[in-house]
């Protein structure tokens, strides 16, 4: 039995944070956040988890499309991930983006 479970039982979350993390092990701090996102493609391809980076989502309303934005990467067709590379406490602005998606 695994010393700690995600929290949201799913497995695939999981695997994903636990890429993060050996990325960031590897590679330390103070780069851009394009460095971790591409880094973090890199490592979850070789970790056999398919992902597409800066996924391309349209926003409509009343059947109109209004915005589009991207996700930095779409893990399986059922993540998101959104990379954050701050020295700072994420901002109500930052917050709201992650939460957004």
């Amino acid at each position: 039995m695994p010393l700690v479970t995600d929290a949201t039982g799913n497995d695939l979350t999981y695997r994903i944070i636990g890429a993060a993390m050996a990325v960031h092990n590897e590679i330390g701090h103070g780069f851009k956040e394009e460095v971790y996102e591409k880094a973090l493609e890199v490592k979850l391809n070789h970790d056999g988890i398919y992902v597409e980076r800066q996924y391309e989502v349209n926003v409509e309303y009343e059947g109109e499309q209004v915005a589009i934005f991207y996700l930095d990467l779409f893990a399986e067709n059922q993540v998101v991930v959104e990379v954050k590379a701050f020295s700072h406490q994420l901002t109500n602005d930052e917050l709201a983006q992650a939460i957004n998606i």
